[in-house]
């Protein structure tokens, strides 16, 4: 998830997601919290993120740093787990496709 800078009461949105990426200690979002008029983060939040090594990070710093500063409160990193992931992806998938 990437975003440019952005203005204050303006700013996009990303919750209720799940992220897979393959790959270890990835950057799962980038954004400038430089604003226009003003600092202004993305409101983000809730997110499932999955990665190889369970660990990811957002503009630079770990999530958690963000999380302690109240962005992307509820958010979840957690290490692939095969064969049990394999199967949420194509249940995720299956579901979008009206398959389910």
């Amino acid at each position: 998830m990437g975003v440019n800078s952005q203005k204050p009461g303006f700013e996009d949105s990303f919750y209720n997601n799940t992220c897979v990426i393959n790959a270890t200690n990835p950057a799962y979002a980038t954004f400038s919290n430089d604003g226009v008029e003003g600092g202004a983060n993305p409101t983000m939040g809730y997110n499932l993120v999955v990665t190889i090594d369970g660990k990811a990070t957002e503009s630079g710093r770990e999530i958690e740093e963000w999380q302690k500063e109240g962005v992307d409160v509820g958010t979840v990193v957690r290490i692939w787990e095969g064969e049990k992931d394999e199967d949420m992806i194509i249940d995720m998938a299956k579901e979008y496709l009206g398959m389910k």
